[in-house]
């Protein structure tokens, strides 16, 4: 691959890795505040992004040794390389829009609609 391709791939690669590093550190921040001020969780997933949010930190760690092996490797693998950033932007906005959407669901209060 020439090295002016390399670079562009690198840059894009990084900007993807960091992009869903933050998310996950949003994800982390945003659960515990909600967890502190909410209190008790009655929507399962809500609790369980809040106790399994540390593990989303290996994504970005995946997504950016996949694409430095891609980068490195010896054939063009311009199409895998690609598909590994869209990932890592897909994972990074999917992360966080999910924690944002269950941590708010979990705050509906649901009545029967009978008047009391």
């Amino acid at each position: 691959m020439p090295q002016m391709r390399t670079k562009h791939h690198l840059v894009r690669l990084l900007a993807g890795a960091m992009a869903s590093l933050v998310s996950c550190f949003f994800v982390h921040a945003y659960s515990w505040t909600c967890s502190a001020c909410y209190g008790h969780v009655d929507l399962p997933i809500a609790n369980a992004i809040l106790h399994n949010a540390g593990y989303a930190y290996a994504v970005p760690v995946v997504i950016l040794l996949l694409g430095l092996l891609l980068l490195w490797s010896t054939k063009d693998r311009t199409v895998a390389i690609e598909c590994v950033n869209a990932l890592a932007w897909l994972s990074a906005f999917a992360w966080a829009l999910t924690a944002i959407l269950f941590w708010q669901v979990s705050q509906i209060r649901i009545s029967s609609g009978a008047m009391p």
